[in-house]
């Protein structure tokens, strides 16, 4: 009876910092690009408030900002069709982060 109880337990503490540790690890924004006929869309939503985004697209030597982004706001830019890489330029909590869509 004892040991029922006790591996009872076990796995309950076993299922809960797992579902804390997603918690935790949890990106706090998401983003797709997509091209639709002749138009690349790239979407991205904050699950977190951001201070500032930058899509740069080198192969047509422009950028776009965005900065203020609530939780839950979501954000497109839509540009010309391309399978080339953009950078993508992200800023939260004074930190910069840089990722290649």
């Amino acid at each position: 009876m004892a040991i029922e109880i006790l591996l009872i337990g076990v796995i309950v503490l076993a299922a809960l910092a797992i579902i804390l540790l997603l918690f935790f690890f949890k990106k706090p924004y998401v983003w797709q690009k997509r091209i639709e006929g002749d138009k690349t869309i790239f979407s991205f939503e904050a699950r977190k408030d951001i201070k500032m985004i930058e899509l740069q697209v080198k192969h047509e030597n422009f950028s776009f900002k965005r900065q203020n982004i609530k939780k839950g706001e979501k954000v497109e830019f839509v540009y010309k069709a391309s399978m080339e890489p953009a950078t993508l330029l992200i800023e939260e909590d004074g930190r910069m982060k840089t990722y290649e869509v």
